[in-house]
């Protein structure tokens, strides 16, 4: 259906949007001349989308909240993407008064606290999926994309262990393994349901969930010792030799500049980097092929690097 102008919805693509999701707020945009009921005819036909790429979920950091990601969601919209962004569980306006914040808990034991969130944003985010095919039916058929920082592209990975649905992972700055070997600044603690949940969804020890083979590009720091990303490498080598060995091309590791915090931040110089990226991956293994995939479509062996450009970096020192 290609709606008229005169039937032009005030959510048509162009603008950030906030709406009651499944549970919690959302924010979304659409791609230019698209809306939540279909495409908008434009006054020049040549202008006018064949439709979306795809719909991607967005989930920031840890102490990141879902207004941070807009620029994140009108770049996807711009790129034609449906883009929606969530606050992680008990983050932002989730958050409930009087109770321990996230980043508390993180502080505290991260098997207590952190773990448990970690898997509660990945069930948020499949919740988010289906009240998007629910909401917007027009769109109902789309490849479904996932886009995580740190915090949110951990729960990425678990999402695409629950939701068979989705087609394509970016996870920034983020672990397959939660004990994170070899780190500095984590408190890992002690819990019995932690270590439960560990065994039974940690994406390091549940390799075969992946066997459905969603396409997973990892973009690590190569100086980031918070989050080394020697766990991102042995996960995707493994997985290339296992459940991915006949699509090894749908697993990626990208290191990028990094300083800042424990050298968890990209440097000013890798941002471009990250999102060109970004958009690459998302437009081959959701939308159409690009022209310019060797970015991603190198061995894994082989490190994309960026000069350094100092420790700025373009998130504060949280996880």
């Amino acid at each position: 259906t290609r709606l008229s102008s005169s039937r032009r919805s005030s959510l048509v693509g162009g603008g950030v949007h906030k709406q009651d999701g499944p549970g919690f707020p959302l924010l979304f945009a659409f791609p230019p001349n698209t809306s939540p009921e279909g495409i908008v005819a434009s006054a020049d036909p040549s202008t006018t989308p064949a439709g979306a790429l795809g719909l991607i979920v967005c989930v920031p950091e840890l102490g990141g909240t879902k207004e941070r990601l807009r620029s994140q969601l009108t770049l996807l919209a711009n790129a034609g993407f449906i883009a929606i962004a969530i606050d992680g569980r008990d983050h932002g306006e989730r958050h409930q008064t009087g109770s321990m914040s996230a980043i508390e808990g993180w502080q505290t034991n991260q098997k207590a606290f952190f773990w448990p969130l970690l898997v509660g944003t990945a069930q948020d985010i499949v919740a988010t999926v289906a009240w998007a095919k629910y909401m917007w039916p027009y769109w109902s058929n789309l490849a479904i994309g996932v886009l995580g920082d740190s915090m949110g592209g951990d729960a990425a990975l678990v999402a695409c262990q629950i939701d068979e649905t989705i087609a394509a992972v970016i996870a920034l700055r983020a672990t397959p393994d939660w004990m994170r070997p070899g780190s500095i600044g984590n408190v890992i603690g002690d819990d019995e349901d932690g270590d439960e949940l560990y065994e039974s969804m940690c994406p390091a020890h549940n390799q075969k969930t992946y066997s459905h083979q969603p396409a997973i590009c990892l973009i690590s720091g190569a100086n980031d010792e918070h989050v080394p990303m020697a766990s991102a490498q042995r996960f995707v080598t493994e997985l290339q030799r296992t459940v991915y060995a006949d699509r090894r091309d749908k697993l990626q590791l990208i290191v990028l500049d990094s300083g800042g915090w424990h050298g968890h931040m990209f440097s000013r110089d890798a941002i471009p980097k990250v999102q060109n990226a970004m958009l690459l991956w998302f437009k081959k293994f959701l939308g159409a092929e690009s022209a310019v995939l060797s970015l991603v479509t190198r061995d894994t062996s082989e490190r994309i690097s960026m000069p350094t450009g100092g420790d700025e970096g373009t998130h504060p020192p949280r996880r």
